[in-house]
């Protein structure tokens, strides 16, 4: 009886993942994904761990398992750029500004009863949680 190859699929697919990145060209792939690209490298932070993923050859460091390899290229390989994050507020999304006057009259009225003799005691307690002024 003849045993069948050894079969290693994720192997497979990190090798395609890196021939991937390599057709789509490596810096088009680092813009895209974010990861910093330093000779010939991808810097990967994945889960708290830092991975450097070299496409030519395929190899990820430090050694990682097969199914580890392939997740860090294929990570790489289908990021897309997210979309623009800047805070909105109630007045500049359309669904929301039914909501605008509501939110005025108990948000910003409880925030004018607060601080509204002393607003830099406002801006102090911004501030201490973190807000920026804009």
């Amino acid at each position: 009886m003849k045993l069948p190859a050894e079969q290693r699929p994720h192997l497979d697919a990190f090798r395609r993942a890196c021939e991937a990145l390599r057709a789509q060209g490596l810096e088009r792939a680092a813009r895209r994904s974010g990861c910093p690209l330093r000779d010939g490298a991808f810097e990967v932070e994945l889960l708290g761990r830092a991975f450097l993923l070299r496409v030519e050859p395929p190899s990820v460091e430090p050694e990682a398992g097969d199914a580890e390899k392939a997740c860090i290229a294929r990570y790489v390989m289908l990021a897309r750029p997210l979309p623009d994050l800047t805070p909105v507020s109630f007045a500049e999304v359309p669904r929301a500004r039914t909501y605008l006057n509501p939110f005025r009259g108990r948000v910003l009225g409880a925030f004018l009863g607060a601080f509204g003799r002393a607003p830099e005691r406002l801006a102090r307690a911004a501030e201490a949680l973190g807000a920026r002024k804009v």
